[in-house]
């Protein structure tokens, strides 16, 4: 029999855990099979606390999570905040200048949308047509509030607009020196200056004494993918993730981590 015990699995969930809306039953029988032989299992992903605990139904994990790309790690089974890092002063003022800005002006044909993330909610600023797609795909709406009622712990900052529109936001964030990464094609992601996926999940595997296997899919899950100890990405992952060299394993819609987990039988640690 295989041992895992020394490993650390955290696995995107949107698109490389599910298919897009469920979790192939190949994938749920792999991470059973690896918890059985002494693996610990987790997710990483860009969701807030409040739309990812919906779908813990959906898998029994036996590790913590890493939260809004890397700035809460959160342990649900013991309801704990295990590290969390916040958006400072000056960025939350960046990303505030960068909406009025928006607001103010008709800049893009579609209005620019605002989702603000916070350690146990999620709040909408501005909403569009694009920022109610984001509710459906995470299956949960962002309480709509005026500017002056956000609290000031902001873990995640996401503006929504029409996908030709993010690479021109993207690129007016970098001017701010803000850190924007891209998880679907219409949305931009802020995160805390020098927070990633990577590093979070890194700082959770030392916590644990493990090593670190990740699966991702899309751009905000590029650092995760690189800090790893061994990566895997499905063949349905974004081309530019493709592109760079990582081990592919199946589309997710056949079960990409349970392609993984099987993978690990081997001693491949390169």
């Amino acid at each position: 029999m295989p041992d895992f015990s020394d490993i650390l699995f955290l696995t995107d969930f949107d698109l490389t855990l599910t298919d897009g809306v469920n979790i192939p039953k190949r994938n749920l029988d792999a991470i059973e099979y690896f918890k059985q032989n002494g693996g610990l299992f987790g997710v990483a992903t860009g969701r807030a606390k409040s739309t990812f605990a919906p779908q813990l139904g959906k898998v029994e994990l036996n590790a913590p999570c890493v939260l809004s790309n890397g700035a809460l790690i959160y342990d649900f089974a013991k309801d704990e905040t295990l590290a969390i890092h916040q958006m400072s002063a000056e960025q939350r003022d960046k990303v505030l200048r960068m909406y009025n800005k928006y607001a103010e002006r008709a800049i893009f044909e579609v209005e620019v949308g605002l989702e603000i993330y916070l350690p146990d909610d999620s709040l909408a600023i501005n909403v569009n047509d694009y920022t109610r797609h984001h509710f459906e795909w995470v299956e949960h709406v962002s309480r709509q509030v005026p500017l002056a009622e956000i609290p000031d712990t902001w873990l995640k900052a996401v503006f929504t607009a029409a996908p030709e529109d993010i690479p021109a936001i993207a690129e007016e964030a970098k001017a701010f020196g803000l850190n924007g990464v891209t998880s679907l094609p219409f949305m931009l992601e802020i995160q805390p200056e020098g927070i990633d996926k990577g590093k979070s999940a890194r700082e959770l595997a030392n916590m644990l004494g493990r090593k670190l296997v990740c699966a991702g899919d899309a751009p905000n899950d590029l650092a995760m993918l690189k800090e790893a100890d061994r990566t895997f990405v499905p063949s349905s992952a974004y081309p530019e993730i493709l592109a760079l060299g990582f081990e592919v394993v199946c589309d997710c819609k056949d079960g990409a981590v349970a392609d993984a987990i099987e993978r690990l039988e081997d001693a491949k640690w390169d």
